[in-house]
């Protein structure tokens, strides 16, 4: 997941409103660091749910939206465990079963553990785009870029970590997964790669031309969900055969995209400010719009989905399509679960770990 964030430092020549950002630098100070604020409770904004129907699409079951909705009982209760932050934007994070790997712009990858404690940190040949976590074998790939070379980094983590391999890459790669013991990289160029742990290239696939080639990645064990600036939301095998895509419209380019392990549901964020979930075949399930254009998305083992937006929020919903709860972060990048944790990056330079659980 991630690896998006270059495309908003650089440009978004397709948003509808023109962001200013001014730069303060903040010479003679390193603010790297870790907040533990234990189980603070943060404020939950409960936006609840309307159901409408798509004149486009007659068998939609409804479309969930932020400005309208009628309330709904169930609430999540969420709970901040730490915030890591620097500098730099955090590009992307990859939460493992006791560690958690960001990207920043920094030209660090980090490797943290659940309890926020920093164990290593990797220095990079430019900005840190995208991480992914190989936990069982302990394993870190990560990505950088200086243009118009992206260098990929393989590392063995454990207690002395070292550099496995690197690999020079002639487009820009802000996505990468791990699918079994194979490495799934996307590439600007618009290209989907298979490689093995030796770095050795397995198969290719090709989306359709655009500006920003594959945006994002999703590795299930039985597939492969492709994010598209074309437009497109892919979905393919482990051997890299095109399933299905569903296109998400003239200005839907792809920012995100999401893969539940049993393929039960398979999402896609979009710049046109929707959030698409479909079925394994690609039937269409429900559609949530949020207020301004959206950075990722994330789908949980329970089900739960998570919407990262540039409206200054991230929304949690059901399997359903019920929104749950928003939580308020300036500027999120990327959103990823595992188990009852969810993390969030930020382009304010920080990284958020929170513990949600259900409630009724």
């Amino acid at each position: 997941m991630g690896g998006l964030l270059a495309q908003i430092i650089m440009k978004d020549y397709r948003v509808k409103y023109v962001i200013i950002l001014f730069l303060i630098i903040v010479s003679g100070y390193t603010a790297i660091h870790v907040n533990k604020v234990g189980k603070k409770k943060i404020d939950i904004v409960q936006v609840p749910n309307q159901i409408k129907k798509n004149k486009s699409e007659s068998t939609v079951p409804h479309v969930t939206s932020v400005k309208k909705a009628t309330a709904h009982v169930k609430r999540l209760k969420v709970s901040l465990l730490w915030n890591f932050s620097t500098i730099e934007p955090v590009s992307d994070i990859d939460i493992g079963n006791d560690i958690v790997a960001l990207a920043s712009l920094d030209n660090n990858f980090y490797i943290l553990n659940i309890d926020g404690k920093v164990l290593h940190r990797f220095k990079t040949s430019g900005n840190a785009e995208a991480v992914a976590l190989l936990q069982k074998k302990n394993l870190l790939l990560g990505s950088s870029f200086v243009y118009p070379t992206t260098t990929l980094y393989l590392y063995s983590l454990g207690e002395n970590p070292k550099l496995i391999w690197k690999k020079n890459i002639n487009s820009e790669v802000m996505a990468l997964a791990f699918q079994g013991d194979n490495i799934i990289i996307g590439e600007v160029s618009g290209k989907v790669i298979a490689l093995s742990l030796s770095g050795k290239k397995l198969w290719e696939f090709n989306i359709s031309e655009s500006a920003w080639g594959v945006a994002d990645i999703e590795a299930g064990s039985k597939a492969i969900a492709v994010a598209g600036d074309d437009s497109n939301l892919y979905l393919l095998s482990d051997k890299g055969k095109l399933l299905w895509k569903r296109f998400q419209g003239r200005k839907g380019y792809l920012y995100g995209c999401a893969l539940e392990e049993n393929l039960s549901m398979v999402g896609a964020a979009s710049q046109n400010s929707m959030a698409t979930i479909y079925s394994e075949d690609g039937k269409f399930l429900w559609r949530f719009k949020t207020n301004f254009s959206n950075s990722d998305i994330a789908i949980s083992k329970d089900g739960l989905v998570g919407v990262a937006s540039w409206d200054g929020h991230v929304y949690i919903l059901s399997r359903k399509g019920k929104l749950l709860l928003t939580i308020p972060v300036k500027e999120p990048t990327a959103v990823d679960f595992n188990g009852n944790y969810l993390g969030i990056t930020s382009r304010n330079g920080n990284a958020y770990l929170y513990l949600i659980k259900s409630s009724e």
